[in-house]
């Protein structure tokens, strides 16, 4: 049976942690200016665009593998080989989806 590759998930604390840490960062390099009241649907709004990344990722990873199904037979899962045919499948399939890896 085909694997996920060893890529973790980002649990919803830690997309928020980097949502605020992005806030922080560009508050204090001075390139945004926030109003408290305005900085919760701003972190928000990041959760929400890492999430669906995070999401898309993961919709190219499963036709990726479903794609490499068919391999199976030539490449064993797991091997180096089958990690660098999944690597250009996985990289053919998010460039034409206009996803940046």
């Amino acid at each position: 049976m085909l694997t996920h590759p060893s890529k973790t998930r980002l649990s919803d604390e830690r997309i928020e942690s980097i949502a605020n840490q992005i806030i922080a960062n560009l508050i204090k390099k001075k390139l945004i200016a926030v109003k408290n009241s305005d900085k919760t649907s701003i972190v928000h709004k990041i959760v929400q665009i890492i999430a669906a990344d995070q999401k898309l990722e993961e919709e190219i990873e499963s036709e990726t593998l479903r794609i490499l199904k068919t391999y199976e037979q030539k490449v064993a899962p797991g091997t180096p080989q089958w990690q660098v045919v999944f690597n250009q499948t996985k990289e053919r399939i998010a460039k034409k989806k206009g996803f940046i890896l």
